[in-house]
C-alpha cells in the first residue's frame, strides 16, 4: 500500500484520537489538525457513538423513530458546527 493511499485511513484514525464528544461540546484530546482536513476529521468524528449517545433518550426503542432521527440529525449538525469551528481555529 502506498503512503498516499493510506492517508484517508490515517486521517480517520486520527479523527477518533483528536476529538471526543461530550454531551454538549467537542473537546480536543491531542494531535495536529491540518486545515485542509477539517471536513474529513469532523465527518469522521461526528458520525459515531458520541452523537448516538447524545440521543439515547430519544433512540431507546420506545420513542417514535422520527424523534430519534430528528435528534440524531440535530446532534450531528451541532457536532459538525462545533468541530468545524474548533478545527478552523486550531488547525495548522
Amino acid at each position: 500500500v502506498s503512503p498516499r493511499a493510506a492517508i484517508p485511513v490515517l486521517i480517520a484514525a486520527a479523527a477518533c484520537a483528536v476529538l471526543v464528544l461530550s454531551s454538549s461540546s467537542i473537546t480536543p484530546v491531542a494531535a495536529a489538525m491540518f486545515c485542509g482536513d477539517c471536513d474529513i476529521i469532523c465527518g469522521a468524528s461526528c458520525g459515531g457513538d458520541g452523537v448516538r449517545a447524545e440521543c439515547a433518550g430519544k433512540c431507546d426503542g420506545q420513542s417514535p423513530a422520527e424523534a430519534c432521527e430528528n435528534c440524531l440529525r440535530v446532534a450531528k449538525r451541532k457536532c459538525l458546527t462545533s468541530c468545524g469551528d474548533y478545527c478552523a481555529t486550531h488547525c495548522t
